[in-house]
């Protein structure tokens, strides 16, 4: 590129040219010399690609490394173990809540067996002490106060 740019300067300097001609080798001048700076813009370029290579193959070298494929090991294991524990736990949280819920509907059961027999002790007994007394336990039982 260089040669045929001083050729041609050569040439538009002697004044042997037509003008046309001489038109025509300054716009050659001119796109040889933009070529020049694409060109040396893209060896830049390539230098920065290079480096970013002898990077990426040292970070590369830095994950074979035995070390680290030792603790990266071990922190898959620790994280499968770990949602194991998670996944325990939540049927362990799942069964505590059917419990709940079974001891929530027997103490209900209990309560209004014990208020049905109640009713029916306050129907068999004569009027009493006793009869007027019943209702206000049973009223404190059907309250929140016992379940």
């Amino acid at each position: 590129m260089e040669t045929d740019d001083s050729s041609l300067n050569r040439q538009v300097e002697s004044g042997q040219m037509k003008l046309v001609d001489e038109k025509k080798a300054l716009q050659e001048i001119s796109n040889l010399k933009r070529s020049r700076r694409t060109l040396e813009a893209s060896g830049s370029v390539d230098d920065a690609i290079s480096a970013d290579k002898a990077r990426i193959d040292d970070l590369k070298k830095l994950l074979d490394d035995p070390e680290a494929k030792k603790v990266s090991d071990r922190f898959d294991e620790l994280k499968k173990e770990m949602d194991g524990l998670r996944d325990e736990g939540n049927k362990a949280y799942e069964e505590k809540n059917k419990l709940y819920d079974q001891r929530t509907e027997l103490s209900a059961q209990l309560v209004r067996a014990f208020l049905d027999h109640t009713a029916l002790l306050t129907i068999r007994m004569p009027c009493t002490a006793e009869s007027v007394t019943l209702p206000k336990v049973t009223d404190r039982l059907a309250t929140s106060e016992f379940r």
